[in-house]
């Protein structure tokens, strides 16, 4: 099958395109335009990569030619539904058959939190286009965990997070890559379905120190950040003001007790145990030390 994946270098895109190819998928990739300062990138086993003006549809339209499914992982940023529009637009007039959207837990076009709009406004669109759909919304990453709190592991033995005391039912991108490739190759069976994608169970801040504590095989810490401090921890990074308001309001969801509930999905999906996090922290324990 010939697979188009959008915003290809993202944390989400890096694992559905190395899945795919794995496969042995045809995989034609587009990588952000402003991301590439005009020249190229490769990425393992994708047959194409394109360099896209996501917020041109003819630039999607060309690259799209001969695909016969769009894996629609948008970017988090400000223009995030224009992008959505656009692929879908484009996957129209390229005759696609099948659009898999990446969305986020809780999404829902009437959403009570900003981010959870802003993704259910794109399964919305994806679900109207007219083209057998499949929406997929997995729950935080734990890459994500270790892009943020690695560091901060190594150097203080400590993790910092904006959770509270809530739970969160972490999953491993790459998990995320097989159910992709097991919606598209089961062709019409999942067709108009929406699919709540998790780890194995939900995990505290206090639950994740002691599981990084034995794969760092050192003491680990939980501190948790007031909503302030994340903030300002995100503006500091050089975080855009926009994704600090998004990841901000995601934040809050957490805190309510949004995102503790570990599905069957992956499993259902796949046949596969997703991964745990213990597991993952194993791993990667390099990164602790």
């Amino acid at each position: 099958m010939n697979v188009f994946v959008t915003d290809a270098a993202t944390r989400a895109g890096v694992a559905i395109v190395e899945e795919l190819s794995a496969r042995g998928h045809a995989v034609t990739a587009a990588v952000l335009r402003e991301g590439m300062n005009g020249g190229d990138i490769s990425l393992p086993g994708v047959q194409w990569t394109h360099s896209v003006d996501e917020s041109d549809p003819q630039s999607l339209l060309e690259a799209m030619q001969g695909c016969e499914a769009l894996v629609l992982a948008v970017p988090l940023a400000e223009n995030m539904k224009k992008v959505g529009s656009n692929a879908i637009k484009a996957a129209s007039k390229a005759g696609v058959r099948h659009v898999v959207s990446i969305s986020c837990m809780g999404a829902s076009f009437d959403a009570h939190w900003r981010l959870g709009r802003e993704y259910g406004f794109v399964d919305l669109m994806a679900e109207e286009s007219g083209i057998p759909f499949t929406v997929l919304r997995p729950n935080m990453f734990m890459q994500e965990v270790f892009e943020n709190q690695s560091a901060i592991v190594r150097e203080e033995s400590v993790i910092r997070m904006a959770h509270g005391d809530a739970q969160v039912s972490f999953m491993d991108a790459n998990d995320l890559g097989t159910c992709v490739c097991s919606v598209l190759e089961a062709g019409g069976e999942h067709a108009g379905k929406t699919y709540a994608l998790t780890g194995p169970e939900p995990l505290s801040g206090q639950d994740l120190a002691g599981l990084l504590t034995d794969a760092a095989q050192k003491e680990v810490g939980w501190e948790g950040l007031a909503e302030a401090e994340y903030s300002q921890t995100l503006v500091d990074a050089g975080v855009a003001p926009w994704v600090v308001e998004m990841l901000v309001s995601r934040s809050r969801i957490i805190r309510r007790d949004m995102a503790w509930n570990a599905t069957g999905a992956v499993q259902f999906l796949t046949g596969n145990q997703p991964k745990t996090f213990a597991e993952f922290a194993r791993e990667h324990a390099g990164e602790l030390r």
